[in-house]
């Protein structure tokens, strides 16, 4: 009687690791076909390839240090930041806080950007959409809003630049370049 169910119960067993294993090799081959297919396409990394979906949110940042020599920028960057802290592209303020009015423009340029409390230029970046679209946004803007919105624009690699209520907004990550780019403008 024992040996009788026991040898039902491996035949049962052989039967489900059999029925296991055929599925496991249709679920291999499924993804082995999506992986070739997403691979064929431009792949960003190798999480990525194997979803084969890339949203704004996953893509690389802009470059920071383009040349705004090549720009066409009508105020053209005065100063090289001298030091810049990579991890939130801090740059010190260009003269000591204390000494900063609100009526600080520079010389020339007809539009201002404040900095915070704590000495940082005030360029955010926000994720919309269940974090598929990235927006970079500029506040504390004074002065002439609509020449900050074109130089804007051409420092973005030409995207269209938002006026908002105290704000100026553009698609995608320029977080680091904005700041590089106006800490050199001397703000």
């Amino acid at each position: 009687m024992y040996s009788q169910r026991s040898q039902a119960m491996t035949k049962k067993r052989t039967r489900t690791s059999v029925l296991c294993a055929e599925k496991f090799d249709m679920f291999s081959a499924t993804v082995n076909l999506v992986q070739r297919v997403s691979c064929t396409s431009s792949c960003f990394s190798a999480s990525i390839a194997k979803r084969g979906i890339v949203h704004a949110s996953q893509k690389s940042a802009a470059f920071a240090f383009p040349n705004f020599e090549e720009m066409g920028l009508k105020y053209p960057m005065t100063t090289k930041p001298a030091k810049i802290i990579k991890t939130g592209m801090w740059t010190p303020p260009p003269v000591p806080l204390g000494a900063i009015t609100t009526d600080h423009f520079m010389p020339g340029i007809p539009f201002a950007v404040s900095r915070t409390e704590n000495a940082s230029l005030p360029v955010y970046t926000d994720y919309k959409g269940g974090r598929t679209k990235v927006i970079t946004i500029l506040r504390r803007i004074r002065g002439d809003i609509f020449e900050l919105q074109s130089e804007m624009s051409k420092v973005c690699d030409g995207r269209e630049v938002i006026i908002r209520p105290g704000k100026l907004v553009v698609d995608g990550n320029y977080h680091a370049r904005l700041k590089i780019w106006l800490s050199g403008l001397g703000f």
